[in-house]
């Protein structure tokens, strides 16, 4: 595989890992608001939160990543 199509495929990868985290904490943070009627507004900091972490890793993931493939053994 070349190292334009293994970085697409990664990036792909955890891109749609960050989002789907995302996705899924919010529809959680809803769950929680509207259906249990809970009373705490924890959506908005734990979802932008966790977006920011994840792109974070995701950017980290992305130096080791070119960090490996650029490598001389």
């Amino acid at each position: 595989m070349s190292y334009l199509t293994s970085l697409v495929t990664y990036l792909l990868g955890n891109w749609a890992a960050s989002i789907a985290w995302v996705v899924l904490s919010t529809f959680k943070g809803i769950y929680r608001k509207y259906v249990n009627n809970s009373s705490d507004l924890q959506i908005d900091v734990y979802t932008f939160h966790s977006f920011g972490f994840h792109q974070f890793w995701l950017f980290r993931q992305l130096w080791l990543f070119h960090q490996f493939r650029t490598s001389r053994y």
